[in-house]
């Protein structure tokens, strides 16, 4: 009886420190995803900001409807590079 009183008590010694465990883990998980998540609308109003001046300096030498269309259309290869980097890393 002695026996499956310390085997119990083990058990739940062990459980604890793997809850422990397992809780300090998905901390620091949740902490990295947020850094992430940061970094990421950093870096996306950076990329917007650089469009913003491209479009300020063509906005200088030309309309701006066409300062507008070239913008556009740089962004739009800048997406679909994106999006080729994205599935070429999927694979």
């Amino acid at each position: 009886m002695k026996a499956l009183t310390e085997y119990i008590i083990s058990l739940k010694n062990l459980v604890r420190a793997e809850v422990d465990s397992v809780r300090h883990d998905f901390f620091r998980t949740a902490v990295a995803l947020v850094i992430v998540t940061l970094v990421g609308l950093f870096c996306l109003a950076a990329i917007g900001l650089i469009f913003l001046a491209l479009f300020l300096y063509l906005a200088g030498f030309m309309a701006p409807a066409p300062a507008v269309l070239i913008t556009g259309i740089v962004a739009l290869v800048f997406a679909v590079l994106l999006v080729e980097i994205a599935v070429w890393l999927a694979r």
